[in-house]
């Protein structure tokens, strides 16, 4: 298996508990295999199995989230 990675960045994450909302949903997508949100740099990124999840499905659930929050 090869792992890839998805980086963005991403408008949306106003308080220092909005990385902890994202991370949360994104750890619990299939496929994916590690995350990480940088507060200060609106910066997330995804490590993740690209047999299982597409950049597109993290793209989708990532506005998902955004929106929620």
């Amino acid at each position: 298996m090869q792992d890839a990675v998805f980086k963005t960045y991403v408008r949306g994450i106003w308080c220092v508990q909005c990385p902890e909302l994202i991370l949360s949903g994104l750890l619990q997508r299939r496929g994916v295999i590690d995350a990480d949100v940088a507060y200060y740099q609106s910066l997330v990124t995804v490590r993740y199995d690209p047999e299982i999840v597409t950049e597109e499905t993290l793209r989708e659930a990532l506005t998902d989230l955004l929106s929620a929050l």
